[in-house]
């Protein structure tokens, strides 16, 4: 798209290891979110230039109530840039957070998270980056999945795996074991979605307390945060079958729970 097409903020509102988020407005007046990329770190960087290429490739075949719809980009701009919906509302961490009356929404929100995962997964696509500020509350009350800057295509050649230790540190209380050595696949995704859940009901992130060194040796060793309180023991079931694992093995097939998400998540 014409780089003209699209008026943003000079000052972000928001912003990665690899790219900055801004308010902005699309064509005739649409409110929208542009995430603008760093072209600096593109032009060093023939890898990077792939990967965001994919991204917005990866990204515009989502057609799904429950993922934020990208409505245009240009990987040859400078900086390069997606167009996206916005979702005003907040994040979910944020929204819960207001009060008890917006949390008690929060099974049917995670379901509806749920949904939308279960549909990228059915394009073959990892999220790979799943925690509560990546799932956004639209004004009309709808999860939507959000943060594809560390997806993947599953069995892709040429699969963005995150090298940079910074840009892991951010995710590693949400990954599963396997994740410290290799990309993100299906099931891995599943493990995040079960730490989503343990942030939702425990109002905090998964090892509160915890540094980021002792966070990864307790993945290292397979080890997943205590029930929380206030998590009924039907509930911590699910989560420890989303989690359940062998460091020897691969994850059980993420796959086969997203798409039975409306058995497995309560309130769905």
């Amino acid at each position: 798209m014409p780089q003209d097409e699209v008026k943003y903020d000079v000052e972000p509102f928001a912003r990665g290891s690899f790219a900055y988020v801004h308010h902005g407005v699309w064509r005739h007046g649409t409110k929208v979110v542009v995430k603008c990329f760093d072209a600096e770190a593109m032009a060093l960087d023939e890898f990077m230039q792939k990967a965001i290429k994919k991204e917005m490739d990866m990204w515009y075949q989502f057609n799904h109530p429950n993922v934020i719809k990208m409505l245009d980009a240009s990987h040859v701009s400078s900086p390069p840039f997606i167009v996206c919906e916005v979702a005003t509302n907040a994040d979910l961490r944020a929204f819960f957070a207001r009060s008890e009356a917006y949390k008690r929404q929060m099974w049917r929100l995670l379901y509806k998270a749920a949904l939308g995962l279960d549909c990228i997964h059915k394009k073959s696509v990892v999220h790979g980056d799943l925690k509560l500020n990546n799932i956004l509350v639209s004004l009309d009350r709808h999860a939507k999945l959000s943060g594809f800057g560390f997806s993947s295509v599953q069995n892709s050649s040429t699969m963005f795996k995150v090298s940079n230790v910074d840009a892991m540190t951010g995710v590693l209380r949400w990954r599963a074991p396997e994740c410290l050595l290799k990309a993100p696949n299906f099931a891995s995704d599943l493990f995040s979605f079960a730490m989503c859940i343990i942030e939702a009901i425990s109002d905090g992130p998964p090892f509160g307390g915890l540094n980021d060194e002792a966070v990864r040796e307790n993945l290292r060793v397979g080890n997943i945060p205590d029930q929380p309180e206030g998590m009924t023991d039907d509930v911590w079931k699910l989560v420890e079958d989303m989690t359940n694992h062998d460091l020897t093995e691969e994850l059980p097939d993420g796959a086969t729970y997203c798409s039975n998400c409306s058995a497995v998540i309560p309130g769905g």
